[in-house]
């Protein structure tokens, strides 16, 4: 059985973050994972699937291939071409590279290990992450239904789109029947390809963004999440009320998000 509640906290000089992951009311084990380096600059939430222990064995795959290769010292002192995304800062384009091949790495690992344990439910999981690149710019990915937001200047935006049944039922109209919610279209795992959306912006001081799992977003709305961001005075407590709102809205599932403030 997994520990009811996990709990980092990161402060550096480029920002301050705090990562809570909770099992919820309904289930004994964890599948969500997370993690935060050490300087604050790389932040990464995957959500497990396949049920209990191969759950968590792969998101906790991901999140040590993604944390391993995502080393900014490393990708410093790696040879660069710039010529090829001209169109992007320096800093961001030569992650992008990077990112592909965690992706590769993890969804090749997990789809090898689907094969030698023959599971009639794969494991896989989800992946999302945020880089703070150079001085000014923030790049972000992910994939399946794991989300990114960003509160900025009192606006609560949605940097994500799921990779889901449910988002391509949206996405045509609503035509026709409804899917589920939970019904995942990519995730790492499920294929032996794969690809993460990718995108970067420039960051601005005080913007809070939040990585979160499913066990959040179904339980709450965007509206609330909004609410609480903006009634609590630090990232610790925006957190632990986030995780407090899922739980006393069920709880159905594990709860898990990361959030900072830059």
């Amino acid at each position: 059985m997994s520990e009811p509640r996990e709990y980092l906290q990161v402060t550096s000089d480029t920002l301050e973050a705090v990562g809570i992951s909770d099992v919820g009311k309904e289930r004994n084990e964890n599948e969500d994972a997370f993690w935060i380096d050490e300087s604050g600059l790389i932040l990464l939430l995957a959500d497990g699937m396949g049920g209990h222990e191969n759950g968590a064995e792969a998101s906790r795959s991901a999140i040590e291939i993604f944390s391993e290769l995502l080393n900014l010292h490393k990708i410093e002192e790696e040879m660069f071409d710039g010529t090829a995304v001209i169109d992007l800062p320096h800093e961001i384009a030569k992650i992008f590279p990077i990112i592909d091949r965690a992706v590769d790495q993890t969804a090749s690992l997990l789809w090898e290990r689907n094969k030698e344990l023959n599971l009639k439910l794969p494991m896989g999981t989800t992946i999302v992450g945020l880089v703070l690149a150079g001085d000014h710019h923030v790049l972000w990915f992910h994939v399946g239904d794991s989300r990114i937001y960003r509160l900025r200047e009192s606006k609560l935006e949605r940097l994500t789109k799921d990779h889901s049944a449910y988002q391509e039922w949206l996405d045509s109209g609503k035509q026709g029947i409804e899917p589920g919610k939970n019904f995942i279209s990519r995730a790492l795992g499920i294929s032996p390809m794969v690809y993460a959306d990718t995108n970067w912006d420039n960051r601005q001081k005080d913007d809070v963004f939040i990585l979160c799992s499913d066990g959040l977003t179904d339980m709450i709305t965007d509206e609330q999440i909004k609410e609480i961001l903006e009634s609590e005075q630090n990232v610790y407590d925006c957190a632990h009320s986030l995780v407090e709102a899922a739980l006393d809205a069920g709880g159905l599932d594990n709860t898990s998000v990361v959030v900072c403030r830059v």
